[in-house]
């Protein structure tokens, strides 16, 4: 009898050691005094209503238009819903939502222009950078756009710009460009546009602001998914 509850309370402590292991703690999810759900939809909702809050006195302390707002909004709502804006400074995000919005609608914002985020230039540099990588943040028609710009910076002809947007749509429909940076996207398809000939992938590369090796990788991985 005593050898039996001497089992039991060292299973018990190895299974509380294990939880500790694992960084869970003493409370999961299910277990008394965990978040119910109804509580975590209040707190997105709350972090949502700030980030708004903060982005709309941000939109207004720089002119921005009612495109660039727009987007902005519709941005801000896709990161919150997603659970990315959890945990970090909303100033930093709400100034980086506004700057990739600024430059998706073709406006030029620059660092110091947002007052208020003078002392956090790299926290928003950090998330700024991190949201060109996301999808969320970064809309059908921002790699689109990018697309453009670039086959106008490369002075190349319509033709070519048609074709690298059906090229886009293709890879997109394939789900190819799932993570991948915009960039990098309109590079690749871009290249595989110009079918080999002039521009090469170094002056590609180049234009776009991404490394050659890194446009030479993506180009290669999706020829390995095509074959």
């Amino acid at each position: 009898m005593m050898e039996s509850g001497l089992v039991e309370a060292q299973d018990a402590g190895s299974l509380d050691a294990g939880r500790e292991d694992y960084g869970v703690g003493t409370i999961l999810p299910g277990e008394a005094g965990a978040p119910s759900m109804a509580a975590r939809r209040g707190r997105r909702a709350a972090r949502l209503g700030r980030l708004l809050d903060i982005l709309r006195r941000m939109l207004e302390s720089v002119g921005a238009g009612e495109a660039v707002a727009e987007e902005a909004y519709a941005m801000c709502r896709r990161l919150a819903a997603s659970g990315h804006a959890a945990g970090r400074d909303a100033t930093a995000v709400s100034a980086a939502i506004l700057m990739l919005a600024c430059r998706t609608r073709g406006r030029v914002l620059r660092w110091g222009e947002i007052p208020g985020t003078a002392d956090k230039t790299r926290r928003i540099m950090k998330v700024y950078r991190e949201l060109q990588y996301a999808s969320i943040s970064a809309p059908v028609h921002y790699t689109e756009a990018l697309v453009s710009r670039l086959c106008t910076d490369l002075d190349l002809p319509v033709s070519v710009a048609r074709k690298a947007i059906s090229i886009l749509d293709g890879m997109r429909a394939a789900r190819l460009t799932d993570g991948k940076k915009p960039q990098c996207v309109a590079a690749a398809v871009v290249a595989l546009a110009g079918g080999g000939r002039a521009p090469t992938n170094r002056e590609v590369a180049g234009a776009a602001g991404v490394s050659e090796p890194g446009l030479r990788n993506l180009l290669s991985a999706w020829g390995r998914a095509g074959r």
